[in-house]
This record gives C-alpha cells, structure tokens and sequence, in this order.
C-alpha cells in the first residue's frame, strides 16, 4: 500500500429546496411530487365574457383608434398607413380569443403550460387570445370491448390535406379461460362520459385509448375469477348464498364489472354509467363438448323429477287401495310397486303380458 490512498467518489442526486421551507428534498422525491400534482389535477370552472359583446367592443375599438390615426395623420400631414398594420394585427389577435362551445362540449385552456380552467358553458364566448383551446366531448359514449380506435390522422395528396375522423371499430369477442379453465368468447358494452376534463386531458395520454384498455382489463379479470356455470366445486358464492356463475348471475356480474371499470377509470376523469354483457358463449373448440354436458345435465335433471314423481304416484295409489279395503302382503305389494315403476318410468309404452292357466 502505498501513502496516496484512492478516494471512492459517489455521486449524490441534486436536491431542491421546497418552497416556503428551509427543507431540501432530493430529485427523486421532486420529481415523485411532481407527477403527483399533475395526476391529481382537479376541474376549474372558468367564466367567460359574451362573443357578442366583446366584438362589438373590439370593432368599436379598432373604429376609433383608426379614426384617430387617420385625423393624426391630416393634422401632421404624415401618413398614417404604417400606424394600421400594428392596429390590424391586434384586431387578428382579439378575434383569436373567440370561441363557440356545442352543447355537452368543453372546451380546456392553457395559458403557456398552465391549466387556467374548463370553459362549459354552451354559447359564444370570448377568451384570452393567447389561450391554448382543447375541446372535450362531455356526450354518453357507448364502447363495445375488442374495438380499436381508428382515424384521426393527416392525409396529404399534393396540394390537398384530408383528416379523417377518430372512430371506433366493431367490437370482438375476448377469448378468456373462466374460473375452472375453460376457454369463452365474452364481450360487454360500457355507457361512458368524462366527467372531469382536466384529468381526461392531462392525467393521461390519451383518454379515449385510456378507457378502452382499462374495460378490456377489467372484463378479462371479471371473467377469469368467475366459472360459466354454477356448480358446488367452484366456491363462488354470490349474495343470496347460490353459486356464482356468468351465465347465471348477469345481473351481478354486471355490477361488478361496472364499479371495477369505475374504479379504474377514475384516474382520467370519466365515469360509468352502464356496463352489461354484450356475448357470452363457450369458445368453439369446446362448444360441443359442453353442449354434450349440459344436455347430459338436463338429461339427469328430467330423470330425477321423473323418479321423484313416480315414487309420490305409486305412494298415493297404494295408501289408497289400503284405505278402501284391499289386502296386500309382502310380495305382492313389492310386485306392484315393481310393475308401477316400470310403467311410469320407461320410455316407451308399456306392453301388457297376460298369465293363462
């Protein structure tokens, strides 16, 4: 070893010091609250001045400082032209500032980077011209699951530029294993709307896209805990005490795919009005299979209240013959009861047989 000894040097993070404290945080926990302020970024109602009469003061604004331009210019004898150009600009920049909101539309303004507020109010209104505008449909939207997104892009062909529309696809049938394995087609309809527009704009990237993979996830999820059909081996109970099942329970699992959509889509400020399955059948490598069980199930089902019916008819005929007076012993009420089952229970007609001699 020799006397110059070699110094680790570890590099720490920058650190800020918070505002209106003597506190430092480090960069990671900035940058943490950072991105927390920006998630739980709340609606700001902003009022609006009227479209009407602010150009009627813009006109009579740019009216009079024209004539006095122009009575300057007859007065000092200079022309007076070079003083209109600022004057036009300015009458440009003020015409900016108007904005007209359809009805269930929002309309989000930015002034340089910061949220000033969601003008809904529906009409014509007047805004600061320096106003970044995005306007948010507030309508109920239907979104079939297994759609995508499609349109919204720039088409140019020489001199001539074509924006298509954003629209969504028909829907498809997610192909999900259920709680027992087994392969299904399920699909649902969610009825939506945003119902905060400053976290449909700036929580997410895109919220229309947002909400689309959230209903998808959570439809998988729903149907990937609960079996297609009830059945004691499943431990799926629901709140009347009976086996859950997709097929016999919709009316509950469309609650709990409604609040679990909900709870996802919270985040970008949208709200669900509806959720109901749209599809709901085994998938068609299996399809017969289970049509082959579920007709064996009825088949077993018809059977026991078969025997169970028989049984009460061959009770009451015997108590009957006994209480008007008919005499029977062992045997021969073992071969009646015998014979009587066989004729209610066969599938076929019965065939007398006669004993002679």
């Amino acid at each position: 070893m020799t006397s110059e000894q070699s110094t680790l040097v570890i590099a720490t993070p920058p650190s800020y010091r918070a505002a209106g404290t003597g506190s430092e945080i480090s960069a990671m926990e900035f940058e943490l609250g950072t991105s927390a302020n920006v998630g739980n970024v709340h609606e700001i109602p902003y009022y609006a001045r009227s479209g009407r009469a602010m150009l009627l003061m813009v006109l009579l604004a740019c009216g009079a400082c024209a004539a006095v331009l122009v009575l300057f210019g007859m007065v000092v004898h200079v022309a007076f032209f070079p003083f209109l150009a600022p004057l036009f600009v300015t009458f440009l920049m003020m015409l900016a500032g108007f904005v007209i909101n359809q009805p269930n539309e929002a309309c989000v303004l930015v002034l340089f980077g910061n949220y000033s507020g969601t003008l809904r109010a529906t009409g014509w209104w007047w805004v600061n011209p320096f106003f970044s505008k995005r306007k948010v449909s507030l309508r109920v939207r239907v979104l079939e699951t297994g759609s995508t997104l499609s349109g919204g892009t720039t088409i140019r062909n020489g001199d001539q530029t074509t924006i298509t529309p954003r629209s969504r696809t028909a829907g498809k049938p997610l192909k999900v294993n259920d709680a027992t394995g087994s392969p299904i087609d399920i699909s649902a309809v969610v009825l939506w709307r945003v119902r905060d527009t400053a976290k449909a704009a700036f929580a997410v990237d895109d919220y229309e896209e947002f909400v689309g993979l959230q209903c998808e996830a959570a439809l998988r999820t729903m149907a990937s805990t609960v079996p297609y059909d009830a059945g004691a081996l499943y431990g799926v109970e629901s709140a009347a005490g009976s086996a859950l099942s997709l097929r016999g329970n919709t009316h509950e699992i469309c609650q709990m795919l409604q609040r679990d959509v909900e709870e996802r889509l919270v985040r970008a400020g949208c709200e669900v009005l509806e959720a109901r399955l749209n599809h709901l059948a085994y998938s068609a490598e299996i399809a017969g299979a289970m049509l082959q069980r579920q007709q064996s199930m009825a088949i077993v089902q018809a059977r026991a209240q078969i025997v169970e019916g028989s049984v009460s008819i061959v009770q009451n005929s015997i108590a009957r013959l006994v209480s008007s007076g008919a005499n029977f012993d062992d045997d021969a009420k073992t071969r009646l009861v015998s014979s009587l089952l066989i004729v209610l229970c066969g599938q076929h007609s019965p065939q007398p047989v006669l004993n002679v001699g």
